[in-house]
Order: C-alpha cells, then structure tokens, then sequence
C-alpha cells in the first residue's frame, strides 16, 4: 500500500509492535508539533481525548516531520483539529501543490504517444531483477527523488544497446516524473526530425515550427529517446538539437536521454557528419553541444538481452 494512504491505525500499530505503549504515548504527546497544538487548545482537550487520538497524532507526526519522502510527494498534508469532542485529521492541498495544479493542462500534460503500448503501461517496479539496467534504475530513483517543480536536477545519459529496456525505463521514469505534476514529453529525435520536415513541406510560415520547438525548450522534462539514431544534417543539429539543448542547459531544465552510444561516441559522430561546414567548425559545434549534454547529465551504462524478436539467419 503506498506510504501516503496508510491509515493512522496502521501507523500507529507498526511502532506499538514489541514496544512499550505507554512509552510510545509520551513520545508523541511529549513531541514539540503536538505539545503546540495541546497547548493551544488546552482549554478543551481531555486525557480522553489525548489518548482517543493517539493514532492520529502519530499519523501527523509522521507526515510532517519522519517521512520527508511522503511530504515532498503528497499534495495534501493533514493538520490536527477538534471535531465533535474529539481529535481528528483535516486534510488541506500544500500551497506550492496548488501553484502546481494550477498551472495549465498543456503545460503538466505527459506526451508520449509515439511509444510502443508496451512501453506506456511501463513501471520501475518491474526492472527491479533486472540486473543490467540495475544502475539505470538507481539513477532513475534519484532523479525521480529530486525532481521539484523548478529545481535543478542532473538529467541521464542512459547507453546500452539495442533492445534491452532502455525506452521502457525512460516511459517508466516519464510516468513517475509526471505523478510529481510534471509536464513531460518523450520524443524519438528521428520522429521529431519527420515531424518538422512534414510541417515546412506543408506551410513553412505558419509557425508551427518554432512552437513545437518552444515547447521542447520550456517542457518541465524532455526525454529524447535513441538519439544518435536520427538523419544529421547541418539544420538539424543548429536549428533543432543545438536550439533545445542549449535552451534547456541555460535554464536547468531536467533532459533525458537513451542512445545505442555514448556521449564521446556521439560527439565522433556529430563530428564526422557531412555538410557544408569546415571541419574546424563542424568540431567547434560538435564540442558545443555535447559539452552542455554533458553538463546536464550523468552518463550511465546499462546492458541486457535484446528482448526484441530478431529473425534467425
């Protein structure tokens, strides 16, 4: 059962077992939170009172102050009242949650749709005997752990090869991250690339373009799933990838990324593309933009049979 939606009860029960009551008892009644609201009511409340409320001033207690994980998930918070002669929770939204739900739909959406359905119904659960991708998983944890609407948090370059996992982790990952009422959007950039091209063959002036890109620059969390698979080309890696990666390096936007390379394989890679540019340059740029990927994330390695089917010789 998740830790939010325990009952007191069950709480309460849990730090009876193979303890003292009565000491338990003077731990909560004794704890500076519950001595303050004793106090302020003093007036009214009784011994029966103190001991009929017990599980729920131990719920409050553990709520505020002994599952610092609970207060940073939940978007409620319980505060102690007296309600009909006795001691009960009210639940109130935290302010910082209903600046967060208060943003715009569009703005807190999870965009995902060119995923594979197996890869939407993804958990981090279900890697847990998952050897290889142990690491992933781990680096996965962190992030979700850190992640608070406008906080900088390092982002993951996750490398393996084909087929192990890695767009399942990072639609896991997008789902966790989006349950902390973050927008988040995972794109292939070979998709991305079809999309764009498709959109100035149809009407290049309309401006769908550069909202697409504001979108990907501004989004809480981008996920840009096996890059280092898509077609180079000298506007693709200045108008598209260098525009987002740059954007979001500046303003400590949380970016993910899954490749069958790593970041110095990708670097070689953007280096050795053709194009009209010199070499100086082409180099110049290449270390422009894998110096702020590099910036954002931690490079982590995660291997795995190819689970997908592969046609025998």
């Amino acid at each position: 059962m998740n830790e939010v939606f325990r009952s007191p009860f069950s709480i309460l029960a849990e730090r009876a077992n193979g303890q003292d009551i009565e000491q338990i008892k003077a731990d909560i009644l004794g704890h500076p939170l519950i001595k303050e609201f004793i106090e302020k009511y003093e007036a009214v409340i009784t011994d029966e009172m103190l001991q009929e409320g017990l599980a729920n001033m131990a719920y409050f207690i553990r709520c505020h102050t002994q599952e610092p994980r609970i207060e940073a998930e939940t978007v409620y918070l319980p505060s102690l009242v007296i309600r009909n002669e006795h001691i009960d929770l009210e639940h109130k939204l935290r302010p910082e949650k209903v600046a967060l739900m208060n943003k715009h739909a569009s703005k807190r959406r999870l965009e995902f749709s060119s995923m594979s359905e197996d890869n939407k119904q993804a958990e981090l659960s279900n890697l847990a005997n998952e050897m290889g991708m142990a690491l992933a998983k781990g680096e996965a944890d962190r992030i979700i752990a850190e992640y608070q609407d406008g906080k900088k948090v390092k982002g993951m370059w996750l490398v393996g090869s084909y087929g192990i996992g890695k767009s399942y982790l990072a639609c896991a990952l997008a789902k966790a991250l989006h349950k902390k009422l973050a927008g988040v959007i995972v794109v292939p950039p070979n998709e991305l690339v079809d999309e764009l091209k498709g959109e100035m063959s149809r009407d290049s002036a309309s401006g769908k373009i550069d909202k697409r890109l504001k979108q990907l620059e501004e989004v809480d969390v981008l996920i840009l799933d096996d890059i280092g698979a898509e077609a180079l080309s000298d506007w693709y890696v200045d108008a598209v990838l260098y525009r987002i990666v740059d954007a979001r390096y500046k303003h400590n936007k949380l970016t993910i990324f899954t490749s069958n390379l790593t970041r110095h394989q990708y670097h070689e890679t953007l280096k050795a593309m053709k194009g009209k540019l010199d070499q100086g340059t082409k180099e110049a740029r290449a270390r422009r933009v894998i110096e702020r990927i590099g910036a954002m994330t931690n490079e982590v390695q995660a291997s795995g049979a190819n689970k997908r089917f592969e046609p025998s010789a």
